[in-house]
């Protein structure tokens, strides 16, 4: 199994092998997978079904009267 860093190396050799011609294609193809792979770390957050939830306790209706509902 190769390594990130082989990977890596595997990507550029075979770049090089790409005629001129097709480098700038290559280079747009790079900057979508970059574009998703950013894109798709914000959807996770936002698809995340616990986001919601986040500070439900200190803001939300969760946490009102929530002292006097545990000490009494």
């Amino acid at each position: 199994m190769s390594t990130i860093a082989n990977l890596r190396q595997i990507v550029l050799e075979e770049i090089n092998q790409i005629p001129d011609e097709q480098l700038s294609q290559v280079l747009q193809f790079l900057h979508v997978l970059i574009s998703n792979s950013q894109t798709k770390k914000d959807e996770d957050f936002i698809n995340d079904p616990l986001a919601e939830f986040i500070g439900a306790v200190e803001h939300g209706s969760l946490a009102q009267n929530i002292d006097q509902e545990l000490y009494e």
